[in-house]
């Protein structure tokens, strides 16, 4: 209602500062309250996801799979979930829209390995013979462009992370790939 609950919760997920983070009973009990007030996950907005901040790395997956991904996607917190969290929500990105999609790559920060299992997650393709659309499969590769910088300096791990993926990858790129 009047928009106390909010800045409450906002004050809360913005966290502890200083590197120290809430305790998981501390933080369920955060996240109980944000339920009650807000609803079931499947209902909570872009604002709702930005007021839980920080807490939402100790949303349990059964949530994290009722999140709306366009509330998501719009949201500022996708680099807030742990790997595990990241995998479970990246086996629900097959229908997103590629503005959606490149909406939450871009989110992930270079260098902590977040990316990797994401981008190794959604190589690993979409199961029964079923491929990413070309404009899905372009987002992931500029994301995977922007994070590993250009193809020439990938390593065999990263171009691993690509899976089936690889067979989208533009040729030039290819050619500019070592192959040591």
């Amino acid at each position: 209602g009047d928009g106390k609950f909010d800045a409450v919760l906002a004050k809360l997920g913005a966290g502890l500062g200083a590197g120290v983070s809430w305790a998981a009973d501390q933080a369920a009990v955060i996240i109980d309250a944000a339920k009650a007030q807000y609803g079931p996950a499947r209902d909570w907005t872009t604002a709702q996801l930005d007021n839980l901040g920080e807490l939402v790395a100790q949303l349990p997956l059964d949530d994290l799979r009722d999140i709306s991904l366009d509330a998501l996607a719009a949201a500022g917190v996708y680099a807030q979930f742990g790997i595990d969290q990241l995998e479970a929500l990246a086996d629900r990105f097959g229908p997103l829209a590629a503005d959606k999609l490149e909406a939450l790559l871009a989110q992930l920060p270079i260098g902590d390995g977040k990316f990797d299992a994401v981008l190794a997650k959604l190589g690993a393709g979409l199961g029964a013979g079923v491929s990413w659309a070309a404009d899905q499969a372009a987002v992931i590769i500029d994301a995977a462009k922007a994070q590993y910088g250009p193809a020439r300096d990938w390593t065999t791990a990263q171009l691993d992370n690509l899976g089936e993926l690889v067979a989208q990858f533009p040729v030039d790129d290819l050619l500019d790939i070592s192959l040591e």
